[in-house]
């Protein structure tokens, strides 16, 4: 009986010899299959990164405006309660949206 496991066999053997000499005959094709391989393995992580960097980025814009909008929401309820002055409700959302609110 014999035992299989790890053991290549003797076509394992042949199949890693061939293998074995085509690179040693063909050292520069493997070579640039590698240094090709390496460059697209770069350009590829470098987009992700880009990619989630701005996905990130618009996350936190997003949050910012959700935030800026609650603080409005707030300062609205404030005024509807009667607890600051119209210019006082003017003045926050001025802050809080910038000097140029109005032109949208």
């Amino acid at each position: 009986m014999t035992k299989r496991g790890s053991s290549l066999g003797f076509w394992g053997v042949v199949g890693f010899i061939v293998v074995i000499s085509f690179i040693v005959t063909y050292w520069y094709i493997a070579l640039g299959i590698g240094v090709v391989g390496g460059i697209v393995f770069w350009v590829l992580s470098r987009n992700q990164k880009k990619a989630a960097a701005a996905a990130a980025e618009k996350a936190r814009q997003q949050q910012a405006e959700a935030d800026t909008i609650a603080k409005i929401k707030a300062y609205k309820d404030l005024l509807d309660d009667g607890a600051i002055t119209q210019d006082e409700y003017d003045r926050k959302k001025k802050d809080l949206l910038g000097d140029d609110w109005d032109k949208f």
